[in-house]
Parts: C-alpha cells; sequence; structure tokens
C-alpha cells in the first residue's frame, strides 16, 4: 500500500509552481508590493513569505 497521491505529478506541479513563487519574493514586483503595502503587512515581515512557501513547497515534495 502506498500513500503517495495519485496522480503525483500534481503535487510535483505545485511544489514547482511555489519554488518559482518563492524565488519571485526574493524581488517582488510592483503590484506584489502594493498589495502587501495596501494590506498593511509591515516590510520587516516578507521574509516570513519566503520562508513559508519555501516550507509549504519542501512538504510537498517530501510527501511524495
Amino acid at each position: 500500500m502506498t500513500f503517495a497521491p495519485d496522480p503525483w505529478w500534481l503535487s510535483a506541479a505545485l511544489a514547482a509552481a511555489l519554488l518559482g513563487d518563492a524565488l519571485a519574493s526574493l524581488r517582488p514586483p510592483r503590484f506584489i508590493r502594493e498589495c502587501l503595502d495596501g494590506v498593511g503587512f509591515p516590510r520587516e515581515w516578507w521574509w516570513t513569505l519566503i520562508v513559508i512557501k519555501t516550507l509549504a513547497a519542501s512538504g510537498l515534495i517530501v510527501g511524495i
């Protein structure tokens, strides 16, 4: 019995998208900066979004 999702490639695609999003968050585009500023998310905490996205992608990869 296996606990891998069926089909596994959906999780792999989501992990790749999350990793790409984490890389893009290193220098967020203008519309993302405006959105984060608009909701009042402090710039000192923007690094947490990168960590959360990377951990989420890692969890998906480990889960496969």
